[in-house]
C-alpha cells in the first residue's frame, strides 16, 4: 500500500481485557515513529465516521456485525484495516470450532488477519479466500503475563496488604447474569451483534442450554460460598465478575452472603494484579484460567453443570484442574490450603514477542508512509452508559507509566508526548 498516514487507531473495548497489551503494542509503535490514538472505542468509531480522524491504520479488536459494519466504512475511507479478535484468545482452535464471528464475517474488509494460535490460524484458512492476510501473531495478553508484569507488583503488594491471604473467584455469568436483561433480552443482543443466526432453532437451544447451565453454575458455587465462608474463615474469597455481568444483580443475587466478613465482591483495578496477589483461582469457564497459567498461578476450573460444546472450547479447559462437585471443591481447597506444593507449572512453551511482530509488519504494510496530516476532535460525542461500564477509566498517569516501563525493561531511548483527546482517549506521538 501506498501514502498512508503514519497513524495506528488502537480502539480499547474492555479495559482490564485489552489495556496493557494495547498500551505495550503502543510503545512498540512509538518506538517506529507512528502516532497513535488510544482509548475507548466508541469515541474513536465516531470520530472516524465523522472524518475528523484521519485514514491510517485501523486496529480492531473483534469480528462481531457492529465491527464488520465499521470496518466496511473505514475501508471506503481508505484505511487499512487489521484485526486481532480478542475473543479468541482463549479459545482452542483445536477442536475446529467455526463461531459465527467467523462464519459471518466479511473479510474483503480486512487487510491483515493476526491469528492468536497456529489452530485459529489453521482453521480460517478454511473459510478464507485471500490467505495472503493471514498472519500468526499470538497476542500481546500472553507476552504481558509472561514478560511485562511486574508492571503490577505494587498493585499486588497493595491487595496483599488490603485482603491478606485470599481465594479469587472470577464469575463467568454473561448469559444467566447478562447486563443485557433476562434470556430474551440477552438473546436479541446476541442475534443484533451477529453472535448467532436468528433462523437457527438449533443455535436458540444451544443458548438456552448455556443459559440454564451457567444458572445452575451460580447456584453451585452459591452452595459452595455458604459452605467455604464457614469452614475457611481466616481466607478472604473475593468475587470478581465478567465485564459483561450485571454487577448489581449479582449483589443481589449474594446479599445473604455479605454477613460473612470473608466474603467481598470487588471489581475494581486489575484482573491480572488481583490474580498475582491471590493465593489460588477459582473460575467457571473463563479466560483468566489460562492468564493465571500464565502468571504462575494455581487455578481450578469449576463447572459442575457441564456443556461440552461450550466448556471445552475455552484453552483453560485444558490448562487448569476441573472439578465437577461442590463437596469436591471443597475437598480441593482443604488439599491446597494444607499443601504448599499443591500446584507447580512447568512452562515449556517458547515465548515470542506478538508486539514485535505486529508493529513490524504494520510499518512493512506501506511502502511510502505520509507523515504530515490533520486531525480535529468534536466534543459533543456522548458515551453511552453500558459501554463506559465496559471500557472503565483510562488516564493519562497508567499509559505514562506502562509505556515507560516498557522502553526501561527494552532499553529503548526514545521522547514521546501524551495529549488527551477525550475521556479515556488520547493521542501518542
Amino acid at each position: 500500500m501506498e501514502n498512508l498516514n503514519k497513524i495506528v487507531y488502537l480502539p480499547i473495548e474492555i479495559k482490564n481485557r485489552e489495556f496493557y497489551s494495547k498500551t505495550i503494542l503502543a510503545a512498540k509503535l512509538i518506538q517506529k515513529n507512528f502516532k497513535v490514538i488510544i482509548g475507548q472505542q466508541w469515541f474513536i468509531f465516531d470520530q472516524i465516521k465523522k472524518k475528523n480522524f484521519p485514514p491510517g491504520v485501523f486496529f480492531q479488536n473483534s469480528i462481531n456485525a457492529q465491527k464488520n459494519a465499521a470496518l466496511e466504512k473505514f475501508k471506503k475511507l481508505q484505511f487499512y484495516n487489521v484485526v486481532l479478535d480478542e475473543e479468541n484468545y482463549g479459545i482452542n482452535f483445536k477442536y475446529n470450532v467455526l463461531n459465527n464471528f467467523i462464519k459471518f464475517f466479511n473479510f474483503d474488509n480486512v487487510d491483515k488477519y493476526y491469528c492468536n494460535t497456529a489452530n485459529e490460524l489453521n482453521t480460517v484458512k478454511k473459510i478464507v479466500k485471500n490467505k495472503k492476510i493471514l498472519l500468526l501473531t499470538g497476542n500481546v495478553r500472553k507476552e504481558f503475563s509472561e514478560k511485562y508484569s511486574e508492571i503490577l507488583d505494587s498493585e499486588t503488594e497493595k491487595l496483599k496488604n488490603k485482603y491478606g491471604k485470599f481465594i479469587l473467584i472470577n464469575t463467568n455469568f454473561g448469559s444467566f447474569n447478562s447486563v443485557e436483561g433476562e434470556f430474551e433480552e440477552y438473546y436479541q443482543f446476541c442475534i443484533k451483534n451477529g453472535f448467532v443466526n436468528k433462523d437457527s432453532k438449533e443455535e436458540k437451544i444451544n443458548y438456552e442450554k448455556l443459559y440454564f447451565m451457567e444458572k445452575k453454575n451460580f447456584q453451585n458455587l452459591f452452595f459452595f460460598l455458604q459452605i467455604a465462608l464457614k469452614k475457611f474463615d481466616n481466607i478472604n474469597f473475593i468475587i470478581r465478575n465478567h465485564p459483561t455481568e450485571n454487577l448489581k444483580k449479582f449483589k443481589e443475587k449474594t446479599k445473604n452472603l455479605l454477613n460473612y466478613k470473608n466474603f467481598i465482591i470487588d471489581n475494581s483495578g486489575s484482573t491480572h494484579a488481583f490474580i498475582k496477589a491471590s493465593s489460588l483461582l477459582i473460575h467457571t469457564s473463563c479466560t483468566t484460567g489460562m492468564e493465571a497459567y500464565y502468571l504462575n498461578k494455581p487455578a481450578i476450573n469449576f463447572i459442575p453443570s457441564y456443556f461440552k460444546s461450550f466448556n471445552e472450547i475455552f484453552i483453560s479447559f485444558d490448562l487448569n484442574k476441573k472439578i465437577f462437585s461442590v463437596n469436591d471443591l471443597v475437598s480441593e481447597i482443604e488439599s491446597f490450603l494444607d499443601n504448599k506444593n499443591y500446584y507447580k507449572i512447568d512452562l515449556k512453551e517458547k515465548l515470542i514477542s506478538p508486539s514485535e511482530i505486529i508493529a513490524k509488519d504494520i510499518e512493512n504494510c506501506c511502502t511510502n508512509w505520509n507523515k504530515n496530516f490533520n486531525m480535529k476532535v468534536d466534543k459533543t460525542y456522548i458515551n453511552h452508559s453500558y459501554k463506559n461500564i465496559k471500557i472503565g477509566i483510562i488516564n493519562k498517569e497508567e499509559i505514562q507509566r506502562t509505556i515507560d516501563f516498557v522502553f526501561k525493561k527494552e532499553s529503548i531511548k526514545k521522547n514521546y508526548k501524551i495529549y488527551e483527546l477525550f475521556d479515556s482517549a488520547f493521542l501518542l506521538y
